[in-house]
């Protein structure tokens, strides 16, 4: 069975396979976006950036960020508002309340997991 973290993107019935890893990796991605973005407000370069600044994780295309991005406002879990810097507009992106939900959801998820508890405690050290 298929627990969502939290449920982000739609369910759908069986999916297998590379569908199945698709899936699960992006549902992960979007409560990493969250989590960085309940940090502080942030234009789309400035989510870039700070991905690119940590040399571990695997780069991910600037043609992905965007969309991913207009996925969760779309979906309200973050919004944007218009910031001017200098004489150009940038999309700062926040959190929403279902945004702060998800995430707080998530991370119950992830504590209420024995699995989940043990797989972090064993990859932290």
């Amino acid at each position: 069975m298929y627990i969502s973290i939290p449920v982000i993107i739609d369910n759908k019935a069986s999916l297998t396979g590379r569908d199945l890893e698709k899936r699960i990796l992006k549902q992960h991605f979007f409560v990493f976006l969250l989590w960085l973005i309940s940090k502080k407000e942030m234009h789309g370069y400035e989510v870039i950036k700070t991905l690119r600044s940590d040399s571990t994780l695997p780069s991910v295309a600037v043609s992905k960020i965007y969309p991913l991005l207009g996925e969760l406002c779309k979906k309200d879990f973050i919004s944007q508002r218009k910031v001017m810097q200098g004489k150009r507009a940038r999309k700062a992106y926040h959190l929403t309340a279902k945004g702060k939900d998800a995430l707080r959801k998530a991370k119950e998820h992830i504590r209420s997991s024995h699995l989940m508890l043990q797989f972090t405690r064993e990859m932290m050290g």
